[in-house]
């Protein structure tokens, strides 16, 4: 065989290799993280392969009657007058949560970083409001259920009747209508969706495969399409592009390339 054929070969074999690896990455994996004893409130997690966009999109669905269950959301309040930052990793470990994912956009001034938009926990203001974003609530049912809900925005008069407050940007899909006419950029992306009853949560964690640039990723309509697929009916865009991430416990399932720490952060623990 002559080296010509030989080099020939093993470029061949080289781009099989490749096609099985976009074959094999376009497979959905489901896993469940957690199961009660009575198989009827659980964790999962979906992650899967979007090849047209070269992105890949993890959704993590939460049932929030499962026994135990808690929020963790911070920042709770400011260290020093300087609210902390996070990477999803580190801060699994510092208050054991089984998932998390970033929320709140944020500013920065020189060194200074704090929560552009609403953080209110226990009926406490621990971020002032930014009324033209939305948010999303938590709270009690008459049952003494954690339920969620997604307000259109953070003016008072929505906010007031919540104990639970996080801020986003935008609702993207509102009663399982879509809110953007247009579509806007793609970028790595985070979100979180609620069903319906106000019983499951879907957070969503979106980012483009091996790329420098953030140029790839959802648009808002794909990624509210995303979590309604999943079972949402209502959808809260969260701080996306470099602040994007999403983990369970203390492994960071998604996150892009030169991902940033965080001031505001939303997990879940279970007691």
């Amino acid at each position: 065989m002559t080296k010509k054929s030989l080099i020939f070969l093993f470029i061949f074999s080289l781009l099989s290799i490749s096609c099985q690896t976009v074959q094999k990455n376009e497979t959905v994996i489901e896993n469940t993280i957690y199961e009660s004893k009575d198989y009827l409130h659980k964790i999962t997690s979906k992650t899967y392969y979007i090849a047209e966009h070269n992105t890949s999109c993890t959704i993590i669905s939460i049932d929030l009657d499962i026994p135990g269950l808690e929020l963790i959301i911070k920042p709770s309040s400011p260290e020093n007058k300087q609210f902390p930052l996070y990477s999803l990793d580190s801060f699994s470990r510092e208050f054991n949560s089984i998932v998390s994912i970033n929320t709140t956009p944020f500013y920065t001034r020189k060194n200074y970083f704090a929560p552009l938009g609403i953080t209110k926990i226990d009926n406490n203001i621990i971020s002032p409001a930014e009324e033209k974003y939305s948010a999303i609530a938590f709270y009690t049912n008459k049952n003494k259920k954690l339920r969620s809900v997604i307000l259109k925005s953070q003016k008072d008069e929505e906010i007031q009747k919540y104990p639970f407050v996080i801020g986003g940007y935008f609702k993207l899909l509102e009663n399982n209508q879509l809110t953007f006419d247009k579509n806007i950029t793609r970028r790595s992306r985070s979100a979180i969706g609620v069903s319906k009853d106000g019983r499951f949560l879907y957070l969503l964690c979106a980012v483009p495969v091996n790329s420098l640039l953030d140029n790839n990723g959802l648009t808002f309509n794909e990624c509210a399409q995303e979590l309604q697929n999943a079972g949402s009916y209502n959808v809260l865009l969260l701080d996306g592009g470099h602040s994007s991430s999403i983990a369970v416990k203390d492994r960071i399932i998604q996150k892009p390339i030169g991902q940033k720490k965080v001031p505001s952060v939303l997990g879940f623990s279970i007691n």
